[in-house]
């Protein structure tokens, strides 16, 4: 992303270690955007994936058997994305002044929040006979498939917050 936006020949930092005015669309100098000056965004994902499977003959009649499995996946995922705006500074070379400049897509932070939580399964279950009599070979079987899946999102978003100090959503504007 930013080998494209970020040409060597561009300052990052003017004298005075001032983050440098690096030509985009809203002020991204990866100085700042990527050790968490503009915010963060946060995801945290615990899966569970299992599956038990079985393969049974009964001895009673030859050939006869029956064998399945069962899979069970859960996922619960957890994001949050904090966007603050951030300072950076334009660089008058001939008078050595600094003009400052606010970064990011808005004026004031903004939060989103999602937690996400999904689960399924697949039982699978097939009853088989396998026999050879003489020159002749019979393989046969019979089989069912269930599965059930399910999906809950919860997503929370707000903006025009008065301070980047809490990252909360009750904290941001009531009117957004």
């Amino acid at each position: 992303f930013y080998i494209y936006q970020a040409n060597p020949q561009y300052h990052v930092f003017y004298p005075g270690g001032y983050p440098s005015s690096i030509p985009s669309d809203y002020g991204d100098n990866p100085a700042i955007t990527t050790s968490g000056g503009a915010g963060y965004d946060n995801t945290d994902v615990n899966r569970f994936n299992g599956k038990f499977s079985f393969d049974v003959n009964l001895p009673v009649i030859e050939g006869l058997g029956f064998d399945g499995y069962f899979v069970y996946n859960t996922s619960n995922t957890q994001r949050k994305a904090w966007k603050t705006p951030w300072k950076y500074y334009g660089y008058d070379w001939d008078t050595e002044e600094l003009t400052e400049f606010v970064g990011g897509t808005n004026s004031k932070p903004t939060l989103s929040q999602w937690a996400t939580a999904n689960k399924s399964y697949l039982f699978n279950f097939r009853v088989k006979y396998e026999k050879q009599f003489a020159d002749h070979y019979i393989s046969t079987f019979i089989a069912g498939e269930q599965s059930k899946g399910e999906s809950n999102t919860l997503y929370a978003f707000r903006r025009d917050y008065i301070s980047s100090a809490l990252d909360e959503i009750f904290a941001g504007s009531a009117a957004n």
